[in-house]
């Protein structure tokens, strides 16, 4: 009677060990050098979708989060990671005071309209602007250096060419 009691038992922990890790989420991608919570990575997809929208028939190969964060984890230099990081913070805690609830949780005129209001802004402070103009400037690399963009729109070939094997002499 206590083997059964025993085996059910541990039954059940195995039963919940497995299924525990699948209750929060996706796990957080990790950085080495930035320290982003799960709302931040929210917040900051929210963000890039409004700063730069990309069309839906061009489907990149890297979702546009992605590439910013580990582009600046891994290219930037410390001192401009700090700044990237400050401003993130600043830009999201400035974001929620003004309104109520997380940026991702806005509608879009409301995200499009705050955005272009910290840009627009003469006392903006320095790192919202370098995390805005960072962000923008990656965003934009990561489109235009995706296939299908040079391909349709800059009738980009691919080096060295086509052969055919079936040309007048």
């Amino acid at each position: 009677m206590q083997r059964r009691q025993a085996l059910k038992k541990i039954a059940w922990g195995v039963a919940l060990t497995g299924i525990l890790p699948y209750c929060s989420g996706e796990p957080l991608p990790v950085f080495k050098n930035l320290e982003i919570s799960r709302n931040s990575l929210r917040n900051m997809d929210a963000f890039l979708g409004r700063l730069l929208p990309v069309p839906e028939a061009y489907v990149l190969p890297e979702a546009s989060l992605d590439f910013v964060l580990y582009m600046v984890d891994d290219c930037y230099k410390k001192e401009d990671i700090q700044i990237f990081q400050t401003g993130m913070d600043a830009f999201f805690t400035t974001a929620q005071n003004k309104k109520t609830g997380d940026f991702h949780s806005w509608s879009v005129e409301k995200q499009s309209a705050e955005l272009q209001d910290l840009i627009s802004k003469q006392d903006t402070p320095e790192a919202i602007l370098f995390f805005i103009n960072s962000s923008k400037n990656l965003l934009v690399r990561q489109f235009t250096s995706s296939e299908r963009f040079m391909k349709d729109e800059l009738s980009f070939e691919f080096a060295p060419g086509y052969y055919n094997g079936c040309a007048p002499i």
